[in-house]
């Protein structure tokens, strides 16, 4: 989880797509670009305060799990978020 600032300020949060740089076989950064859904928190202005990658898909009920799946989908609908600064990437 990167932390862009007090988490106990949060007022929610959401699914959103994250644009990440893939780690080569080494642990380094590479050039290369990934997408990946996960877990942002917001202040009280909105604005992205922490985030959680990888988020997975689960729950202790069908219905439960269809929701979250639902849910990630509309991340694919909201503005993407550079997972290293935190800011909205314009789409």
């Amino acid at each position: 989880m990167i932390y862009l600032m007090d988490i106990k300020k949060c007022t929610g949060w959401n699914y959103r797509v994250f644009l990440k740089k893939q780690p080569d076989h080494e642990g380094s950064v590479s050039d290369v670009d990934i997408f990946e859904i996960g877990e942002a928190y917001y202040d009280e202005n909105g604005s992205p305060s922490a985030l959680a990658d990888r988020a997975e898909p689960f729950s202790e009920s069908l219905a439960g799990l269809k929701w979250t799946l639902e849910k990630m989908l509309e991340a694919c609908e909201k503005p993407i978020i550079d997972y290293n600064t935190g800011e909205e990437l314009i789409s």
